[in-house]
């Protein structure tokens, strides 16, 4: 494989109501069929992921969560996890709990996959639930206490809330050992997403492993928030949609047209399908 393209979805590869639009289906579609090697990066749930990309044939494997998991579709399983050990799940609940923070803990157990939370109490996590639980099926489990869950079976911890309190945390989780992801809520103005992985999880690491797996010779990304630095800094080409950070922008190595506008579908159709997918 010559060049594998790796793209976000929320933001980028998505319309703003986080659904592929109909051209994209379409184009998307060919360009697979006829051999495209693509696949996503993004920082959503595996059965969030899969479901919104569920009407284009993608077989390459796919990574979920930040980097914290790789799924495989052709083989239905995850090939690759990055794990918190139990001491750094207690301890980065420990630091949440003391800053009085709510949080949704992502867990796989034998490659199942579940969500618990403590408690709801914010317009966000409410949003979060609602549209996950009515659009993907997603199930969440309340539970009375973090203490509760295995904590080796915890690989994300996702916290939603306004910048000021988050970004203090995240200085703190500066000074430990484990990785994080601080950017913008995409769909909820003045909110902000704090997602704690093990230090070893990140897009930049998901994308090279996957280049090794795939033996890919180029990797080229695309991306729009400020989780995706970490995915166009593995890239050999890197580009940000139109509607993206502008941040991300200046990192990038093009701007594409914004994702209401298939900025990536465009570019797929220029880069690859003209020059090596045919007409």
């Amino acid at each position: 494989m010559k060049t594998l393209y790796l793209s976000d979805l929320d933001g980028t590869l998505l319309d703003p109501d986080a659904r592929l639009s109909p051209y994209a289906v379409d184009s998307l579609t060919r360009m697979l069929q006829k051999g495209l090697p693509f696949a996503y990066a993004s920082g959503r749930t595996p059965d969030a992921a899969i479901k919104i990309m569920e009407e284009v044939p993608i077989v390459l494997p796919c990574i979920m969560l930040n980097g914290v998991l790789i799924y495989d579709p052709a083989q239905g399983k995850y090939i690759h996890q990055e794990r918190f050990s139990a001491q750094e799940a207690e301890g980065v609940a420990a630091l949440l709990r003391e800053n009085g923070l709510s949080s949704f803990y992502h867990c796989l157990h034998e490659d199942v996959f579940e969500t618990f939370y403590e408690r709801a109490d914010s317009p966000e996590m409410q949003d979060f639930m609602k549209v996950r639980q009515q659009r993907y099926g997603m199930r969440f489990a309340q539970i009375s206490d973090f203490r509760t869950l295995e904590p080796q079976d915890v690989i994300t911890f996702c916290v939603m809330g306004p910048y000021e309190q988050l970004a203090l945390v995240k200085d703190v989780l500066e000074r430990h050992n484990v990785g994080w992801a601080f950017y913008p809520n995409n769909y909820f103005p003045d909110s902000w997403c704090l997602e704690i992985s093990s230090i070893r999880a990140s897009k930049y690491h998901a994308a090279l492993w996957l280049k090794r797996y795939l033996g890919a010779e180029e990797l080229v990304g695309f991306g729009d928030n400020l989780n995706d630095h970490p995915l166009l800094k593995a890239c050999a080409r890197s580009y940000a949609v139109g509607n993206a950070q502008e941040e991300l922008k200046a990192q990038a190595d093009g701007v594409l047209a914004p994702n209401t506008q298939d900025g990536v579908i465009h570019f797929l159709e220029q880069d690859w399908e003209k020059s090596c997918g045919g007409a």
